[in-house]
């Protein structure tokens, strides 16, 4: 078995004060396993969006058909399960509410091997 932590991959998106879509990250099908808000974040609640061509975003489900919703806060870190969201090329997050403040958020993927 391998390092774990030499699988993981970080990138960030962010988001605008009074924004509720975030920048656009190129994974390159890597599956995501969680999502580190910083202190700050005043949303509670957002959901993948994914693209191919980084131009028409929408939102990203799961093989169940149930939108890639997660709960997220100031200072928290949200798990996910990898298999949800594999092959996907661009993601951004689309946040319930403006944020308030600018943000940087780190999303951990995991890649193979």
């Amino acid at each position: 078995m391998g390092n774990y932590s030499s699988r993981l991959r970080t990138y960030t998106v962010t988001v605008a004060a009074g924004a509720s879509v975030s920048s656009y990250v190129d994974i390159q099908g890597t599956p995501v396993v969680g999502v580190i808000c910083p202190v700050g974040v005043s949303n509670t609640s957002a959901y993948f969006e994914s693209s191919q061509d980084r131009t028409t975003f929408t939102p990203a489900y799961n093989s169940f058909g149930d939108r890639l919703d997660f709960t997220l806060g100031s200072n928290m870190h949200t798990l996910f399960t990898p298999h949800d969201l594999v092959g996907m090329r661009f993601i951004r997050l689309q946040f319930k509410n403006t944020e308030r403040d600018a943000q940087t958020i780190t999303i951990i993927g995991r890649a193979d091997g």
